[in-house]
């Protein structure tokens, strides 16, 4: 049992203290854990002690560097926009849903739903059309699956 307020955890790996506490005789050799004759048979190759994080901030958050790198593809600011504009939120009379889930049909890209037939329509749009902005290419792939919708009414 430990002294209330004590931190000796922190000075040294658990091996090294009851290495301590065996040699000064305060725990009888005879007592001594199990694990202790593997961990000296087999030590591990970096001695595991306590290492202190960072000390907190003025709203008490410890400082951790974010390693999460961003993760974004080329569709992905098509999509967005899909998905925010109101006005695919009903076209025609049309249901988002209805929209969303195309016809069934043995050809991928006509059975997919909205949103990737979009995304496909931008790109093939974007190899024709280099010279335009994301913007404007946006909006001619938006009027091209207006009429598309149109025509299978």
């Amino acid at each position: 049992m430990s002294v209330a307020g004590s931190r000796l955890h922190r000075l040294g790996s658990v091996y090294s203290r009851t290495k301590d506490l065996i040699q000064s005789k305060v725990l009888p050799y005879e007592e001594r854990p199990i694990w202790y004759d593997v961990y000296k048979a087999f030590p591990p190759h970096r001695e595991p002690v306590y290492k202190p994080q960072s000390s907190p901030n003025q709203f008490g958050l410890v400082d951790v560097e974010d390693t999460v790198r961003p993760i974004l593809y080329n569709e992905d600011w098509v999509r967005a926009n899909v998905y925010g504009n109101p006005a695919f939120s009903n076209l025609n009379g049309k249901k988002i849903s209805s929209l969303f889930v195309g016809p069934q049909a043995k050809n991928y890209q006509e059975g997919a739903n909205f949103c990737h037939r979009f995304i496909l329509k931008f790109e093939e749009l974007k190899k024709t059309h280099c010279d335009l902005n994301n913007e404007d290419l946006f909006r001619l792939a938006e009027k091209e699956m207006i009429e598309i919708q149109d025509e299978n009414q």
